[in-house]
């Protein structure tokens, strides 16, 4: 079976081995469903931590791109699941460890930066 793209209500983008699912309302704004598509065509269907881990955080999104994504997420709630560390993609629960390494960075940094400040 070819490389499938579906349409959900949920989260924004995510590529799951054969499928990429994009939330239904970027077909409304082009420009950043284009840019999403085109980031989740680069990931392999195999799941690879370090590549796909380089392809998430080591390009960084140019700014109108990340502002484009903020508007486009605030008025839908159901998008900001993208943030979490898990989703359910056909009945069954994945991990993301692209968001896992992101909330354990942002941890990092937050107790850092607290206990210089504090200690």
């Amino acid at each position: 079976m070819g490389l499938e793209i579906v349409y959900s209500d949920w989260a924004l983008a995510n590529r799951y081995d054969d499928t990429i699912e994009l939330h239904k309302d970027l077909k409304k704004y082009k420009r950043l469903h284009d840019w999403l598509l085109k980031h989740e065509l680069e990931h392999e269907k195999e799941f690879n931590l370090v590549k796909d881990t380089i392809h998430d955080y080591g390009e960084i999104p140019p700014a109108s791109m990340l502002v484009s994504m903020v508007r486009f997420m605030a008025p839908r709630p159901k998008t900001w699941i993208q943030l979490l560390p898990f989703g359910i993609f056909k009945g069954e629960i994945y991990w993301d460890v692209s968001m896992i390494i992101f909330w354990l960075l942002l941890f990092i940094f937050s107790g850092t930066i607290i206990m210089i400040k504090f200690f």
